[in-house]
């Protein structure tokens, strides 16, 4: 709580600044009042309005402040008793850890010794707690060759019913591939 008279405050500023945080996270904002010479007045938190831009999405409660959006922000402070312009600060919001993956098309067949582009194009999505989804994940994932000829865009080696396999850091997920046997 501010010691002085507000009269004295000349102007505010908010910590942290910058902060980095992942979606779904919270950051407790601080607000500290200055006078004209930049000393030190006192903490003003309780009298200060917090909010961000309305594309970051998240709520407040006080000044904590619970992520939605990952991207780059503007925290903005404004203290009650101050005319003049409020006070701001950065926060990074980063995605959060993918929870679940997806393989698509979750079943397909083709034949066997059948040249391109008869084996499907597969590919693989991660989604985020956030509902982000990471259409293309990092090089982090692969789709298991089975029993297709080099990486599955080539031809397929063996009829049978396969399961393909796609990894993104500790999940998985998995498709059915049928290989049709091919003329004789």
């Amino acid at each position: 709580m501010v010691s002085q008279p507000a009269d004295l405050i000349d102007h505010i500023a908010i910590t942290p600044d910058p902060a980095t945080i992942t979606a779904g996270a919270t950051q407790a904002y601080a607000a500290q009042a200055f006078d004209l010479g930049n000393n030190y007045i006192g903490d003003v938190t309780s009298q200060t309005t917090f909010s961000i831009e309305s594309a970051a999405g998240g709520s407040w409660e006080d000044s904590v402040y619970t992520s939605a959006t990952a991207g780059n922000w503007t925290v903005t402070g404004t203290y009650s008793g101050l005319p003049g312009s409020p006070a701001t600060a950065s926060l990074t919001v980063n995605v959060g850890a993918a929870y679940r993956i997806a393989i698509s098309p979750d079943s397909a067949a083709i034949t066997a010794a059948a040249p391109k582009p008869t084996p499907p194009r597969l590919s693989m999505s991660a989604t985020t707690a956030w509902a982000w989804s990471l259409t293309t994940p990092p090089s982090q994932y692969s789709l298991a060759p089975v029993a297709v000829g080099p990486p599955m865009s080539s031809t397929s080696a063996t009829a049978g019913t396969w399961t393909v396999t796609g990894t993104y850091d500790v999940l998985s997920g998995t498709a059915i591939l049928v290989v049709n046997a091919g003329p004789v």
